[in-house]
């Protein structure tokens, strides 16, 4: 097991740490099922280079690139997002940055996580405000943890 920022999160790690903020959520903070859920993932590497999870059944897990997998679970978890670094394209004020807030921390002065997408800016805020600043993630999800 690796430690890696929840802040600096993406691909297969931010993946595996969702599963592991939503089944915490599901259990009620109950950590007896975690382990023994999440083993039954497998890690595989696509044509593209980046890792995925993947199920028994063949599902691919890709809560950070796919909305129709992270975004039900980012409405449940009422969090919003907004622009942070800003930059002109072709002549229009476009967001390069999104930050992510739970509804409890709008209004707090550097509350929240920035990602190069909403869904990863959203994600990383749902997994901070679960399981923390810092998390535990198996090695073979985290060689491209941050990349």
């Amino acid at each position: 097991m690796a430690k890696v920022g929840t802040d600096e999160m993406k691909a297969a790690a931010l993946d595996w740490a969702v599963l592991k903020a939503q089944l915490l959520q599901a259990t009620g903070g109950r950590v007896v099922l975690v382990g023994d859920t999440l083993k039954r993932y497998t890690v595989y590497v696509g044509s593209n280079g980046r890792k995925y999870l993947l199920t028994k059944d063949g599902f691919t897990i890709d809560f950070s690139e796919d909305w129709r997998q992270g975004g039900p679970l980012l409405e449940q978890a009422m969090i919003e997002t907004s622009p942070w670094n800003q930059e002109l394209r072709g002549g229009r004020l476009c967001a390069k940055d999104w930050r992510g807030r739970t509804i409890e921390s709008v209004g707090r002065d550097g509350e929240g996580v920035v990602g190069p997408t909403k869904l990863i800016a959203e994600l990383r805020c749902l997994v901070k405000s679960t399981l923390g600043d810092v998390i535990e993630v198996p090695d073979e999800v985290c060689a491209d943890a941050t990349r």
